[in-house]
């Protein structure tokens, strides 16, 4: 949500209605997961780091900011700002996956790495990739995705060199 927020406004700021279309669906898209996720999940639901509210007030928080810098700031001054912000955010998304790496390693099985998210990451890096280089001729596009494209590539590169392994399943560190 918060991603696509940046992203949005970011777009809106540099008026290219590629990068403010796609993330708006997208912000829409979270909102309407984030809705069904907390009214159909326990109080206290394991799948997320941090409670709800603790989500809630990074949303706000990144939400007041980014209108903040959109409203006081220059346009270009505030673009390049929630530019950073989109790029470090974007980062983070898509090397996360990263993150069970030395299990990984250690079970010579790659169950914990999502197959699906991952090649979707891929394709959609690679597609942004192009269109930041060659369309938009925007650095806060590219770079993150070329990023994530490396990422994902890595991800994919250790799903099909380990598999789900020999114990299969998707054990994840305790």
């Amino acid at each position: 949500i918060s991603s696509s927020f940046l992203w949005t406004v970011y777009g809106v700021l540099q008026q290219e209605y590629r990068l403010w279309s796609t993330n708006g669906v997208g912000l829409v898209l979270g909102l309407s997961y984030f809705y069904s996720f907390v009214q159909h999940s326990p109080s206290a639901s394991v799948t997320l780091p941090g409670s709800v509210k603790q989500h809630l007030q990074f949303i706000l928080a990144i939400v007041v900011s980014t209108v903040g810098l959109s409203t006081f700031l220059d346009a270009e001054l505030a673009a390049q700002i929630i530019g950073l912000g989109g790029v470090c955010g974007a980062v983070a998304m898509f090397a996360s996956p990263l993150s069970v790496l030395k299990v990984v390693m250690e079970k010579r099985s790659a169950a914990a790495i999502p197959l699906p998210f991952t090649v979707a990451s891929l394709v959609n890096c690679f597609l942004w990739c192009v269109s930041g280089i060659f369309v938009m001729k925007d650095w806060n596009v590219t770079v993150p995705n070329v990023l994530g494209f490396l990422c994902s590539a890595a991800q994919l590169a250790l799903k099909i060199t380990y598999g789900d392994g020999p114990r299969g399943g998707s054990e994840l560190p305790k």
